[in-house]
């Protein structure tokens, strides 16, 4: 094979963003050290550049499947591809959402095979990097993103009886049917498997490169989640028919407010589910982890995470002080922000009167400057 593609699929909720963004920045100091990080160009809607492998969502239009309002197809993305693969030995592309096209036989099934088959045709290798999280907090994570998203409004108890890829084994088993088992590259998201205890030095790691070579690190938190009753408030909210139609709301205030706490609440105090129910669900999957600790990451112990341990707790509603605290926070906070919004219009607007008050004064005065056509002398009679 001429190059290789690494794609990078995840999982969700194991910081994707940070990893895309670390790239994306230092994509001139990566692609030095011999992996390309292209800025594929296109403009998907709510799509940052450095979702770099976004267009592998849109699938070939043979499958008539094309997310609404976006303007690039799959095809345009892979012509680009295989004009970098001509220049390039590896090239890295992240899209974690692709961890959801998870079922051989489900209704994107065929597109593994479909991009397996595509880039063999043209010489290049396919290798899948993707990080595993421990289901339960996969799944909790997940819920509040969702409802963070507006997605959706349900408890977690509802959402945990949704399906999911959580039975890893099976899912990476898929994968390696159609690329090969040493074509998948697995990592447990976990703090005490990182290298040096850090995301993006483990994901450095992959490519022999170190995170003191000189990268650009940016340690602001991204992609801040909701947590207690600012997430039980925008749960609320999504009932509501105008927010679940056209899914507006607040986001930068509920963010800003939580980061600030200015009522002192302790958000690791609830708990949306009884810990016996998180850890009977965590257990199912006991053995599905322990095939993919030995298969794919090589260890003998079966263990796929150090910390399996989940404290006992019971399940606890949003305290109704703390919801009306928030509740309070936020509309005045709005009221604050409408306020300052209208003064700026106010002050627009009276800007927007003396300029159209000027206006006209020099409209009359050219009109008066104007010899009056009825007095005009004729030069026939």
């Amino acid at each position: 094979m001429k190059s290789t593609l690494y794609l990078h699929i995840g999982t969700p909720k194991t910081g994707s963003t940070s990893i895309q963004n670390f790239l994306f920045d230092n994509r001139d100091q990566v692609a030095k050290k011999g992996l390309f990080y292209p800025d594929m160009e296109f403009d998907y809607r709510n799509i940052v550049h450095s979702v770099n492998g976004h267009f592998l969502m849109n699938l070939h239009p043979n499958n008539k499947k094309c997310e609404e309002g976006h303007t690039k197809s799959y095809d345009e993305g892979f012509e680009k591809l295989y004009a970098m693969a001509d220049e390039h030995d590896k090239i890295l592309l992240s899209e974690e959402k692709l961890w959801f096209w998870y079922r051989a036989d489900g209704p994107f099934g065929s597109f593994w095979q479909e991009l397996k088959d595509n880039l063999t045709a043209h010489d290049i290798d396919c290798r899948i990097i993707v990080y595993l999280r421990r289901q339960d907090s996969f799944m909790q994570s997940l819920w509040s993103q969702s409802i963070k998203a507006g997605i959706r409004n349900t408890s977690f108890e509802e959402f945990l009886k949704e399906s999911y890829p959580n039975d890893y084994y099976e899912y990476l088993n898929n994968l390696a049917g159609i690329f090969g088992k040493d074509h998948i590259i697995a990592r447990s998201f976990e703090r005490s498997r990182f290298k040096n205890g850090d995301l993006l030095e483990d994901f450095l790691d992959i490519f022999g490169m170190d995170i003191n070579d000189g990268f650009k690190v940016d340690n602001s938190v991204q992609n801040q989640k909701l947590e207690g009753s600012y997430l039980e408030l925008r749960r609320m909210i999504g009932h509501l028919p105008e927010y679940a139609k056209h899914n507006v709301y607040p986001g930068f205030v509920f963010q800003k407010l939580q980061a600030q706490n200015y009522f002192k609440e302790d958000f690791k105090k609830y708990h949306p589910i009884d810990s016996d129910k998180l850890s009977a669900f965590l257990k199912s999957f006991d053995e599905s982890n322990s095939l993919v600790a030995k298969e794919y990451l090589g260890r003998e112990d079966g263990k796929l995470f150090d910390d399996m341990n989940i404290p006992e707790y019971k399940k606890t509603e949003t305290d109704t002080r703390d919801l009306l605290n928030t509740t309070i926070a936020v509309y005045a906070r709005l009221i604050h922000r409408t306020v300052d919004a209208n003064k700026k219009l106010e002050a627009e607007v009276g800007s927007l009167k003396k300029e159209i008050k000027s206006l006209k004064k020099e409209i009359k005065q050219l009109k008066d400057s104007m010899p009056d056509p009825s007095k005009k002398k004729r030069w026939f009679r």
